[in-house]
């Protein structure tokens, strides 16, 4: 599992990933964020939401490296459900 520490202006939240989207509007909510499919996986300074990713084992970092900043919260949600089901697959099947 990562960890997100999303920031909007002096509000800040930390969100587990990969979550339910429902989860994550109601998170990212809290903090006046109404809108997560225009949140990008960024932490530029120029940008109004930032959001940082990181794993606790070198397996969840490793799928923090798959993040691209050019996509939305929503669409790294899926494509980390994606990866981490494929890593479970590749498991059992070879285990």
């Amino acid at each position: 599992m990562l960890s997100a520490i999303i920031e909007n202006g002096g509000n800040s939240l930390v969100m587990k990933l990969p979550c339910k989207w429902r989860t994550m509007g109601e998170q990212l909510a809290s903090i006046g964020v109404m809108s997560p499919q225009q949140v990008r996986c960024t932490d530029e300074e120029n940008e109004a939401i930032k959001v940082k990713l990181y794993g606790n084992s070198e397996f969840e970092n490793k799928l923090a490296s798959f993040v691209s900043p050019d996509n939305t919260m929503v669409e790294q949600v899926d494509a980390l459900n994606a990866r981490l089901y494929q890593f479970i697959d590749s498991t059992k099947n070879n285990g």
